[in-house]
Order: structure tokens, then C-alpha cells, then sequence
């Protein structure tokens, strides 16, 4: 793998463009698994998210390369949603679960910021910017999740159970 810092613009872009696309699946498919509550509607929630991203970049490429489409990148670079489809079904727990999504902002982050330094375009910046923003807020968000199913032990993915936020309002 090249350094992200080195790679060229377009090849980032169509990598954070497939990437956007895995998460929002990976969430979707995640909240898919649960039963109502309110950790299925916040991964629903970030599935949007990820969606508007994509357009998003998808509307910064087609700026930059009018005349060319989103190819698979003849470089890719190891974004953590990219394997997510494939582990969702062997994930067991909903801890497991929020890790590999923490990790995953995390690691958009860091590429939009990457991005922000590539472009010279005012608008570019700013959307990379708003972007980077975003990606830590959803880190901070899923978080939270993380801390709170540390506290009260893991529970697994399962449509059959709610996820246990009743727990805090049962006393």
C-alpha cells in the first residue's frame, strides 16, 4: 500500500467514495440485526449519513474529472469499513460491532484531513473539513455506545432482543 499522503487525488477519492458506500451498508445491515431501540435507530441514522457523504464526494469528483467516472482504484488503500460487509455475519456481539465502526471513523478522519491539505479549491476544503468533522462526531457518538456497553457487559446482535437501554430507565 502507498502512502495515503503520496497517492493521487482522484485514486483518494474513489477510495473514500467506496468506502462511504461500505459503511453506510455495513450500519444498515448492522440495525438490521437488532431489535427496535434506540442503537437500531442511531446506526439507520449514521447509514444516512454515510449515503450523504458519498453524494457528496461523488459531487467534488465529478468537479475535479468532469469527463471520467468512479472506477475501482488501481491503488486501494485499507479503509476499515472495506472488509466490514464481509465480517458483518461473523461479528457476535454488539461491542465487537462498535469497535470496528469506531475504527473506521477514526480512519476517515484522518483521510479527509489528508484530503483537506490535497485540494486547493475553497470549497473542497471546506466540504473535507465538514467531512473530517463529521466522521469524529460519529467516532464520539458510537463512543459513547462502546462506554455504555462496557458498563453493562456485551449483548449480542439479535433481533430477538432489544438492545438494553431499558436497563438505565428500569429503576
Amino acid at each position: 500500500m502507498e502512502k495515503i499522503e503520496l497517492m493521487d487525488l482522484k485514486e483518494i477519492l474513489e477510495n473514500a467514495i467506496i468506502s462511504e458506500e461500505l459503511a453506510a451498508n455495513f450500519y444498515r445491515d448492522l440495525s438490521s440485526q437488532l431489535g427496535e431501540g434506540l442503537l437500531k435507530d442511531k446506526l439507520s441514522f449514521l447509514s444516512k449519513q454515510e449515503e450523504q457523504h458519498k453524494k457528496i464526494l461523488e459531487e467534488i469528483f465529478e468537479d475535479f474529472y468532469p469527463n471520467e467516472k468512479v472506477e475501482k482504484p488501481k491503488k486501494t488503500i485499507i479503509f476499515e469499513c472495506s472488509s466490514y460487509t464481509e465480517k458483518i455475519d461473523s461479528l457476535k456481539t454488539i461491542v465487537q460491532a462498535i469497535e470496528m465502526a469506531m475504527n473506521c471513523e477514526i480512519k476517515a478522519e484522518s483521510i479527509y484531513r489528508i484530503l483537506v491539505k490535497k485540494v486547493s479549491k475553497r470549497y473542497a476544503k471546506n466540504l473535507f473539513k465538514y467531512l473530517a468533522d463529521m466522521e469524529h462526531s460519529h467516532y464520539l457518538s458510537l463512543k459513547f455506545e462502546y462506554k455504555y456497553m462496557e458498563n453493562i457487559g456485551e449483548a449480542k446482535i439479535s433481533k430477538n432482543t432489544q438492545y438494553p437501554y431499558f436497563l438505565i430507565f428500569k429503576k
